[in-house]
């Protein structure tokens, strides 16, 4: 290989983004950027979750079956989350036995998918 070639091929390397390096700046390797990603959806949940406990809020004047529907709301989403957790554990231990990723970066795209997931449940409720 020549010294162009081999220059050329240096500079290519170097300006080279992975491709998660696009949808996560300051990330600095793929299983950083799953952890953004999964922190991101977490928060949009919990702000999903508040506006369907405030949507609930307003369907009726009559404050008993209110106050039953966000109790029943708030523990489903509690077991939910349990249940999110006992998921991503199990596909991650079933996936890292053939998987180059690490158990975090398993781990935190599976909570991620979960999560995204979850909040587009809660908007059609």
């Amino acid at each position: 290989m020549n010294l162009r070639a081999a220059a050329l091929t240096l500079l290519l390397a170097i300006l080279a983004v992975p491709a998660w390096a696009q949808d996560c700046p300051g990330a600095k390797s793929n299983d950083d950027c799953d952890r953004i990603v999964f922190e991101k959806a977490d928060a949009e949940l919990a702000r999903a979750v508040e506006s369907r406990l405030v949507a609930i809020g307003r369907r009726s004047t009559f404050s008993g079956p209110v106050e039953q529907a966000k109790s029943l709301f708030s523990t489903a989403q509690l077991e939910w989350l349990r249940f999110r957790e006992a998921e991503c554990k199990a596909r991650t231990a079933a996936t890292s036995l053939i998987s180059a990723r690490t158990v975090d970066g398993l781990t935190f795209a599976c909570l991620g998918s979960l999560t995204s997931q979850r909040i587009e449940e809660i908007r059609r409720y």
